[in-house]
């Protein structure tokens, strides 16, 4: 398999997860640990967990974006880098 096409896979499996954990980080607070002030201490550890979910999926995005480009364009930065390198 051709490099190009691992880092196309690898691209589409992080964006697959980085969209599991997007969905999970924007669930809403269940009524059973809801409290009216907002400040039990269930209710700051579900948003502290739904907010680590939401930066994870935001990173996996990113990366998953990059290696997506990566993998379009791997021949063409191959060649540029071998025209630097030739000029040396």
């Amino acid at each position: 398999m051709r490099i190009s096409k691992v880092f196309l896979l690898l691209g589409l499996v992080m964006g697959l997860v980085s969209a599991l954990f997007l969905y999970f980080g924007s669930v809403p607070i269940p009524w059973s640990i809801q409290s009216w002030n907002g400040s039990s201490s269930d209710e700051r550890a579900f948003h502290l967990a739904e907010d680590r979910e939401i930066n994870a999926g935001l990173i996996l995005l990113i990366i998953s974006f990059l290696l997506q480009l990566l993998g379009t364009f791997w021949e063409d930065i191959i060649w540029l880098l071998q025209k630097v390198v030739s000029r040396k």
